[in-house]
């Protein structure tokens, strides 16, 4: 088997790494739930009143315990902090149990997972999770110590998962903690197997104390495990402070007459102090198994099949000792409202239930089931059977002094009277019962009262209530009458319900009352009679000629059907006084029988749906008597009640008939229409009926009332109402006076003959259409009705087009035309078409929807084609050509024409060819084609005195030509600069002065520049063009007019950065427009657009500035567009140092500045900008004028040797760490060189004082052995050791380190000398025998698993050498300490010596390792000794290696020195050190060390 705690330590691991995702990347996707589960924990947790150390002892009861063993449970409280964590005092809980297994651990870190579920035949008491977890009440940190489990929990959650309580962690270093645990149990006695350690809480020790002085002896009584308890402390002060409870014997076990009951004899040892003798105490326990009801099993206690209790007889001898604490025990048992028992306190019997019980095991039993029957009425609970049986025997046992006793009562014994006088429990008699149940049963419901009579009943049936009793008890119980109310106030004429009320709670206590035996019961006693026992007299009922309730007029038929089933002669008077009493609700008010309809569900559905056609129609409330009424159907019949739907129909079929004998309102109509469709769907239409509706004339149409029959519904066609009617002579159903509801109904309207068929309706349409006498009145509709007539027709339309060809009712732009003279033109032509005169379909009349019918027109002979159309045109353009020349009139006639077509075509196209290669536009050069005609524009003014342009003759046309701008640019006519920027190219052959340029010129210039560079760039004339304009000072800029390339196009967005006077901007209100938008050609002619151009342009305006303002906003601009130079000269490079408080300053070289001097070091030699200039401004100066960030390393040596030059040589920490920390991070061979060659001081330390000095190289020393360290740390004379920073300083300690011996700084471990000062003689000696366990096989194999490890990496001859020099030791014990000398010279002038004691000494060249006796024979607990012989060893073997190696193998040696250099505890050791021997190193340690030596040798 493997080491228990290597596999504990795994088991830890793989559930935090598996179940809590700690140390993966993807987490647990269960993580969540847990999240909630501990959540819940928490919240219970501290919700509930939980008792910690209850719980830990029902721990313990559960717990598993070996064979022979006495379990025993021990509390031990200590002010220690054992745990190191902080805890003002410790709980220790120890109990030898088997111990934690994996499932236990499993369990612990989960929520509801207890390995207790489903033992509860074992006796396993555990509930619900809670258990340990409880602890976290008084503890944060709570360990647990088991079976090689070393772990511990935290309440706060988990940094990487965030849950808490459940994560385990392993406690590392658990073996010197288990020794301090060992001292707290005692030395002497051996650990239990199971212990737990809780750090309690600072505001939980009191508590804690509290509730371990408040464990009661008796506990041990209610345990079947545990036999023995210890409370105690473990301070010196409070040596004396245990407990002991243990029990002492049990005997007289006896096997009772029930096999689920026994009893014995058990005493109780108490100790409360260890001096105190032992106190005895005798207890009589009865314990009773009792099953579980399956009805009273609940879902966490599902495997219980049996409870047990617990019975301490004569308690009271020992309670009289405690009797101020009785009343809160849980004494007294009781039956509670399940059947099952319970426990509760003698202070519960006060102030919440009552426990009673009967002189008699009959009786008693019979009323606890009585009781449980009505629910344990005002809390009264009894006792269960087996108590009051016990109670019972016990008097008889011991029979009462007095002789007299009361009549029907037992007299009671001294438990009886304890029970009456201290306990509350008192005892009564049926009679008792019933009269306690007589005022709970009267605020009730009737099934409790019919229950109370079924008592009472059967009370005096089995003998338990006298004539007497019974008598008095009924004349007080409730009656349940006819309306099911309870009644207790009654008289002989008050009668119960009928009997079914009674038999329906007739069952009682499992048995079935006979009706008539309960009812003849009730009515003997109590004097009440049932209303079916009555015989009617032949009177009338005068109550039958009023309103009833449901009630009485269930009592009524319920009556009658009674009478009639015992064919019982019914009085004529009586039962008249009935039919014709209005005592009957109706949906018209309470009307007779006789007048009352009661109708079938069909029929209830007919009349809710014709309720508002049909009058004072008497139709049963069925809802007023909750539909109970249709029980009574024959005797509804026979009071003259009529039944079913027929009679409903008639009466709706009759109204109708009389409805349509005239016009029929629409309300009417569609009442008519929903009956027709209720009866359709229910086959019940009366066809007789229906063929006399359809002749009637009753349904609304264009031209009056008319029969349905024959008529036309147009409401699914397409077709318009209005529209049909003008055309045709079709009777049209009037759908504007019924709306649109009609279409709900077109079944029903098709039984009535009613046509509504689309296709239908169409054709008879179609084929009825005449226009001979209703051309007058033809609308838009109606023209749209006859194209879809033609559509419908199709093939055989030709005689309708005949018909209709020749008439004129088509509407055109000039009035109505036959279709043969009209055109549907396309909508572009439109325009043209009216200026021309040609008569064109006016769309709008026709409602846009003509075009839909584009080949029903062409069939009538309109000209629909885009091809006529356009011939049309032309030759009316044509003529007017031809016959005149176009005057002005003509062309602004024609022009207009243009802009209302809105042309979509291209310009070339051939259908307007006529128009655009025609020379009829007038200009100042001539009759020319639109393409060489220019409109003038303002834009063109200024240019007009460099070039002569062929414009359109304005003063032929006069001003309105320009009305037509657009018209004449879609002819071709030229309007921008794009199109005639060539001619003003041409014209300009030098630069232009800027007296003869205003804003606008300068832009119409830069609009033919525009146009110039969309073209071809390799024209010569372009390049011209823009050369004079470059040449020419034209541009107003804020500073004036400049020449292009010397100003700058001002971005907007820059304005939050620079100030439009900072430079030279080209003046935008001048130009009184957005001069951007010319962007491009401004950078064509040398304007600086571009923020790079800017900024070199800036750059070179900034040393003619002076005003700060204006330099930092320059600077803020620089920065913004990250500008640096193509060359930076760094020598000449100058930066603006601005004087606080002022807008003046000067310019500095930037080889005196830096950007950030952090620690204000530099204050007196260099400007640092971040002290004149913001954060974010501050890269410009780097990257534009060469300012390095921060101060170089030439500079950080100039100042050491400043501070090294002043008179004390003392730096403050902050200087010292700014130093070194600038030279760690610029390390590099040529720092180092530099350093070598030019640092002499180092910063020193005294021990004695805080301040540092600057001392040279050759006298400081590296502290890289702390004992050597602390040796000379009492030199104080001057300071001997390097600085270091502390670990939170941004220094590196290593780096620094490495630099202190690049730079030639001795260390301590090579600079200081050591020896013997007066070895002891030998007589001082005492040779120890074969090393006695000190230098044996497992430090040997520790040894050449380190040397073979990754810290050295070893060869193996030297790993040999290392180990053979160690084996060949001597070792001899010093009665006294070994005095040695240090010697360290700072200096050739200086040596400082210090004396010290050593425990050991080894002499290699002697081979001898000299021990102090007093450490060796302290062992492992003298942690001095052990330190020493670690180091020793450690220092000898790795001499020449970095001190680090020697302090981790002597950390190795001490571990494996505590446990006593065990074989497995090496094993683990290594292990966990990553170490392992090879085959080579086995080889030699199995020569050295033959195996018979393993168990003699460690």
């Amino acid at each position: 088997m493997g080491n228990p705690s290597i596999e504990a330590m795994q088991h830890i691991e793989e559930i935090r790494t598996k179940k809590f995702s700690i140390g993966k990347k993807v987490p647990n996707p269960l993580t969540l739930d847990l999240h909630h589960a501990v959540a819940s924990l928490s919240a219970e947790l501290y919700q509930k009143d939980i008792h910690f150390l209850m719980e830990l002892i029902q721990n313990a009861e559960d717990n598993e315990y070996k064979e022979g063993v006495e379990p025993t449970l021990e509390f031990v409280l200590t002010e220690k902090d054992i745990t190191g964590t902080g805890a003002p005092a410790t709980l220790l809980v120890f109990n030898n149990e088997v111990g934690f297994s994996r499932e236990n651990i499993d369990s612990i870190c989960s929520i509801g997972r207890s390995t207790k579920k489903g033992k509860r035949r074992q006796g396993f008491i555990g509930e619900k999770g809670i258990g340990f977890k409880s602890v976290f009440l008084v503890s944060s940190q709570p360990h647990i110590f088991s079976n090689g489990y070393h772990v511990k929990f935290r309440e706060e959650p988990n940094q990487v998962c965030g849950i808490g309580y459940i994560v385990p962690e392993w406690v590392w270093g658990a073996d010197l903690l288990v020794l301090t645990v060992q001292a707290v149990y005692g030395h002497g006695k051996d650990l239990p197997t199971t212990t737990f350690l809780l750090p309690l809480k600072r505001d939980k020790v009191e508590a804690v104390r509290a509730q371990l002085l408040e464990l009661h002896p008796e506990i041990l009584l209610f345990l079947s495990k545990i036999k023995r308890l210890y409370v105690r402390g473990c301070d010196p002060q409070k040596a004396d402070d245990v407990s002991t409870l243990s029990i002492f014997s049990e005997t007289e076990h006896t096997e009772l007459r029930s096999k689920t009951a026994n009893s014995r004899v058990v005493q109780l040892s108490v100790k409360e102090k260890m001096c105190d003798t032992e106190q005895l105490c005798k207890y009589y326990l009865w314990r009773e198994d009792f099953p579980v009801k399956p009805g009273n099993r609940v879902e966490i206690r599902m495997d219980v099949e049996k409870w047990a209790l617990l019975e301490k007889r004569e308690i009271m001898n020992f309670l009289e000792f405690d009797s101020d604490s009785i009343d809160t025990i849980p004494l007294l048992k009781y039956t509670d409202r399940k059947g099952s028992p319970a426990l509760c306190t003698i202070k519960t019997t006060e102030e919440e239930l009552k426990i009673r019980y009967a002189m008699g095991l009959e009786l008693h039993t019979w009323l606890s089931k009585c009781n449980m029957e009505f629910g344990c009425p005002d809390n009264v609970y009894f006792l269960p059977n087996k108590t009051l049986e016990a109670v019972l025997n016990h008097q008889k046992s011991h029979p009462p002094k007095r002789r007299y006793r009361k009549k029907n009562h037992m007299e009671s014994s001294s438990v009886c009277n304890w029970l009456n006088r201290s306990a509350g429990v008192k005892s009564l008699s049926a009679y008792d019962y019933a009269f306690l149940l007589l005022n709970h049963v009267s605020k009730k419901e009737s099934n409790v009262a019919v229950r109370l009579s079924n008592f009472l009943y059967l009370a005096h049936k089995e003998g338990f209530l006298t004539e007497y009793e019974i008598s008095d008890l009924c004349g007080r119980i409730p009656i349940v009458d006819g309306s099911d109310k309870v009644r207790v106030q009654r008289t002989v004429t008050l009668v119960p319900s009928s009997g079914s009320k009674w038999a329906k709670f007739s069952f009682f206590l499992g048995k079935s009352t006979p009706e008539k035996e309960l009812l003849h019961f009730v009515g003997e006693y109590s004097k009440a009679m049932d209303l079916p026992d009555l015989c009617p007299p032949d009177v009338v009922l005068q109550i039958a000629s009023h309103e009833l309730s449901s009630e009485q007029a269930f009592l009524l038929l319920d009556w009658i059907r009674l009478l009639r089933t015992k064919n019982s002669s019914i009085p004529k008077n009586f039962i008249e006084s009935i039919e014709n009493g209005k005592w009957m609700k109706t949906f018209s008010g309470y009307k007779s029988p006789r007048e009352v309809i009661f109708p079938d569900e069909t029929g209830k559905a007919l009349f809710d749906l014709m309720k508002h056609v049909l009058e004072d129609v008497a139709i049963l409330d069925q809802e007023f008597y909750m539909n109970k009424i249709k029980l009574y159907q024959d005797e509804l019949k026979f009071l003259g009640v009529r039944l079913g739907s027929e009679n409903i129909g008639k009466l709706v079929t009759t109204r109708f008939l009389s409805l349509a004998s005239s016009g029929m309102s629409k309300e009417s109509t569609y009442s008519l229409l929903t009956f027709i469709s209720f009866s359709r769907g229910r086959s019940m239409v009366d066809n007789g009926w229906l063929a006399v509706m359809k002749e009637k004339k009753w349904l609304k149409k264009l031209r009056g009332y008319n029969p349905p029959n024959g008529s036309i519904l147009l409401l699914q066609s397409e077709i318009e109402v209005e529209n049909c009617s003008k055309v045709t002579n079709l009777p049209i159903v009037d759908e504007a006076f019924y709306g649109s509801r009609l279409g709900s109904f077109l079944s029903e309207l098709r039984l009535l003959g009613v046509t509504y068929d689309a296709d239908v309706v169409q054709r008879l349409v179609a084929e009825n259409v005449n226009l001979t006498s209703n051309l007058s009145s033809m609308t838009g509709g109606c023209g749209l009705l006859i194209l879809k007539c033609v559509r419908w027709l199709g093939s055989g339309a030709a005689g309708l087009i005949n018909r209709i060809k020749c008439h004129p009712w088509v509407k055109t732009t000039l009035g109505f035309k036959s279709p043969s003279e009209t055109v549907l033109p396309d909508p572009k032509w439109v325009s043209l078409l009216s200026t021309l005169q040609v008569p064109a379909i006016d769309e709008l009349y026709y409602d846009n929807a003509i075009r839909q019918f584009v080949d029903e027109l062409n069939a009538l002979g309109v000209v629909v084609d885009n091809t006529g159309t356009t011939v049309m045109i032309a030759a009316r353009f044509k003529s007017l050509l031809s016959s005149s020349s176009l005057d002005p009139a003509t062309v602004m006639a024609l022009l207009r024409c243009i802009r209302e077509m809105n042309l979509t075509m291209s310009l070339q196209h051939s259908e307007l060819q006529w128009l655009l290669s025609e020379k009829w536009l007038k200009t100042r050069h001539g009759f020319k084609t639109p393409d060489e005609s220019i409109i003038f524009s303002s834009k063109w003014g200024q240019l007009m005195l460099f070039v002569d342009l062929p414009l359109i003759d304005d003063v032929y046309y006069g001003t309105g030509i320009y009305k037509f701008r657009d018209e004449l640019e879609k002819l071709g006519a030229i309007t921008d600069f794009e199109r005639g920027s060539p001619l003003v190219a041409k014209g300009l052959h030098s630069p232009i002065e800027a007296e003869l340029l205003d804003a606008d010129g300068i832009r119409s210039l830069l609009e033919c520049i525009k146009s110039l560079m969309s073209r071809s760039l390799d024209d010569p004339l372009v390049g011209d063009f823009l050369k004079n304009i470059a040449n020419s000072r034209c541009l107003k800029t804020t500073n004036g007019y400049k020449a292009p390339e010397d100003c700058i196009l001002f971005d907007s967005s820059w304005e939050c950065i620079l100030n439009r006077l900072d430079a030279p901007s080209i003046d935008e209100a001048f130009y009184r427009t957005d001069i951007s938008a010319y962007k491009n050609q401004l950078r064509d002619v040398g304007v600086k657009v571009d923020p790079q151009d800017v900024c070199s342009l800036l750059s070179g305006h900034l040393l003619s500035l002076t005003d700060t303002a204006s330099i930092t906003r320059i600077y803020s601009f620089l920065n913004k567009f990250q500008w640096s130079p193509k060359v930076l000269n760094k020598c000449n490079s100058q930066v603006w140092i601005p004087e606080p408080k002022s807008k003046a300053g000067a310019w500095a070289k930037s080889q005196c500045c830096v950007l950030h001097d952090k620690k204000n070091l530099f204050g007196s030699c260099l400007f640092s900008l971040d002290k004149y200039y913001s954060k974010e401004l501050l890269p410009i100066f780097s990257s534009a004028f060469g300012v390095p960030e921060n101060p170089s390393i030439k500079d950080y040596l100039l100042l050491w040797d400043i501070w090294a030059s002043m008179n004390n040589s003392i730096v403050t920490v902050e200087k010292c760490s700014s130093f070194w920390k600038c030279i760690v991070d610029n390390w590099n061979p040529h720092i180092e060189e530099t350093l070598k060659q030019n640092l002499t001081k180092v910063p020193a330390t005294m021990s004695m004082s805080g301040q540092i000095y600057l001392i040279r190289k050759e006298e400081a020393f590296i502290a890289d052995d702390l004992q050597l360290k602390t040796i000379f740390s009492s030199f104080d004379k001057a300071p001997l050791f390097v600085w270091f920073p502390n670990s939170s300083s941004s220094v590196p300690h290593r780096r620094l380190l490495e630099i202190y011996e690049s730079l030639g700084v001795r260390k301590i471990s090579a600079s200081v000398k050591c020896t013997v000062k007066g070895m002891l003689s030998s007589e001082h000696w005492e040779k120890v025998e074969q090393n006695n366990g000190l230098i044996g096989r497992s430090l040997t194999k520790i040894v050449l698993a380190f040397l073979a490890g990754p810290e050295l990496n070893m060869p193996f001859k030297e790993r040999l050498e290392a180990a053979k020099s160690m084996s060949v030791l001597t070792v001899y014990k010093t009665d006294k300490p070994i005095k040695v000398c240090y010697q360290l010279m700072p200096c050739a002038s200086t040596t400082v010596e210090v004396e010290k004691l050593k425990l050991v000494l080894w002499e290699k060249d002697s081979k001898r390792l000299f021990i102090d006796k007093s450490g060796y024979d302290g062992g492992k607990s003298d942690l001095e000794f052990v330190t020493s012989f670690a180091n020793e060893l450690a220092q000898g073997l790795l001499a020449q290696a970095r001190p680090a190696a020697a302090h981790a193998l002597s950390r190795i040696i001490q571990m494996a020195y505590i446990y006593g250099f065990n074989e497995n505890e090496v094993e683990f050791l290594l292990m966990t050190e990553n170490l392992e021997l090879f085959v080579e190193d086995k080889k030699f340690l199995d020569e050295a060390y033959p195996v018979s030596q393993k168990r003699t040798t460690a």
